[in-house]
C-alpha cells in the first residue's frame, strides 16, 4: 500500500512537470495557429468573459457556488455580495472582531438561507 503511494505521487509529480515544461510551447504553438485561421484569441476572450459575467450577474447561485469554490475572488452579484458581507460579518463576530479569513465552506449555510427566503 505503501509503495503504491508513493508511486502514484512520483507519477503526479511527473505529469506536473511535463505541464510546466509544455506549456510555454504548446501556447506559443497555440497562438501561432490562432493567428493562421485568423482568431484573435484576446478578443474572444474578453467576449467570452463579457459572457462569463453576465451568467454571474443573471444566477446567484452559479456565483455563489463560484465563490464558495475559490473560482471567483469577489462576487459581482449583488445577492451574492450581500452574502459574502453577512458571512464576514457573522464570523467576524465569532472571531471576536480579530482579523481572520473567511471561512467559505459557512457560504453554504447562506445559500441555503438565501433559497428560504425566496
Amino acid at each position: 500500500m505503501v509503495n503504491e503511494i508513493r508511486f502514484l505521487h512520483s507519477e503526479k509529480e511527473l505529469i506536473e512537470q511535463i505541464n510546466t515544461e509544455a506549456a510555454p510551447g504548446f501556447q506559443e504553438h497555440y497562438l501561432k495557429v490562432a493567428a493562421q485561421h485568423g482568431l484573435d484569441i484576446k478578443a474572444l476572450n474578453k467576449e467570452s468573459n463579457k459572457y462569463k459575467e453576465a451568467l454571474r450577474l443573471q444566477d446567484w447561485e452559479l456565483e455563489a457556488k463560484l465563490y464558495k469554490w475559490g473560482m471567483v475572488g469577489k462576487p459581482i452579484n449583488p445577492e451574492v455580495k450581500r452574502m459574502r458581507t453577512d458571512l464576514i460579518l457573522d464570523q467576524g463576530e465569532r472571531a471576536g472582531g480579530k482579523d481572520f479569513v473567511p471561512n467559505l465552506n459557512d457560504m453554504e449555510a447562506k445559500i441555503a438561507e438565501f433559497k428560504r427566503m425566496q
